[in-house]
C-alpha cells in the first residue's frame, strides 16, 4: 500500500497492480503536462493502481503517469480489507 499527492494536492491511497511504459507522442499535449526529461526520454511511466472502495469511488483502479504522483510514502496505518462482495477496502487505520 501506498500513499501519493496528485498534482491537485489530494491523496491517492492505492496497491501498485501494474507499470507500463508509454511513448510521449501518445499523450495529447504532452509538451504542457509532462516534465523536459521526459519528453527527452520519449517515453513516461503509466500506474495502474488499485485503490479499491468501489462501493465509495465506482472504480477499482485509476490509470496515472508518474510525473502526476508525487510524495510517495508508505505509511505503516494503511491497510486491505478482503471483503466477499464489493471488492476490497483499503483506508487509514485507526486505533
Amino acid at each position: 500500500m501506498y500513499q501519493w499527492q496528485d498534482d491537485n494536492g489530494s491523496a491517492l491511497i492505492g496497491q501498485v497492480y501494474s507499470k507500463t511504459w508509454v511513448p510521449t507522442y501518445n499523450i495529447p499535449n504532452a509538451n504542457e503536462l509532462l516534465p523536459q526529461e521526459a519528453l527527452e526520454a520519449g517515453k513516461v511511466e503509466r500506474y495502474s493502481i488499485k485503490i479499491a472502495n468501489r462501493d465509495l469511488y465506482g472504480i477499482d483502479f485509476v490509470s496515472l503517469l508518474s510525473s502526476e504522483l508525487h510524495q510517495q510514502q508508505n505509511p505503516s496505518d494503511l491497510v486491505v480489507i478482503e471483503r466477499t462482495r464489493g471488492g476490497d477496502f483499503s483506508d487509514e487505520f485507526w486505533l
